[in-house]
């Protein structure tokens, strides 16, 4: 993914290509790395990766009845709540950079903040993610599968929490 800074700070035109695995801002004192770092940093935290996706009850109530369910993946509504949050960057910088809103219109009134990507190329980097991750929230592992070309993603409680119960993992349902 790159990332198009323009007219924040001392930084006239920035793009950082946040896709290579190592990215170093070097320059002298007020050049810009800091508020280029702040705003990747609000870009990319961890926060921001919930994609606005709610777990409804039918869906909670699946998981916990056979310890797996299936959700589809759907890359406009992934597209469209990252378009959001990087317009709540841009209208959130005064709270980044910890200045007064007020002064905030002064000094970030032309700032531009932009994905370079199409949407069919993200879809297509959606179409082609594998995921095979453990989440672990307060006392509870959830394992997290999507195969590439596939627009589903498989929730699953993991076994070590359920063994001993009669529900087992129903992996199955993946098939």
């Amino acid at each position: 993914m790159k990332v198009q800074i323009k007219e924040l700070g001392a930084i006239k035109e920035a793009t950082i290509d946040l896709s290579k695995k190592l990215t170093v801002f070097c320059g002298p004192n007020g050049t810009g790395k800091t508020y280029m770092a702040y705003v990747l940093y609000a870009i990319t935290k961890l926060n921001n990766k919930s994609i606005g996706i709610r777990l409804g009850e039918e869906i909670i109530k699946n998981l916990v009845e056979n310890n797996s369910v299936i959700m589809p993946v759907d890359s406009h509504l992934i597209w469209n709540f990252r378009a959001k949050e990087v317009e709540n960057i841009k209208e959130n910088l005064w709270n980044l950079f910890a200045i007064p809103e007020a002064k905030s219109r002064d000094f970030f009134s032309k700032t531009e903040i932009n994905i370079l990507e199409t949407k069919e190329e993200f879809q297509n980097k959606i179409n082609e993610l594998e995921i095979d991750e453990t989440i672990k929230l307060f006392d509870y592992s959830f394992i997290l599968k999507k195969e590439a070309k596939k627009d589903k993603i498989l929730i699953s409680i993991s076994e070590s929490l359920i063994n001993g119960n009669d529900h087992g993992l129903r992996a199955s349902a993946w098939k």
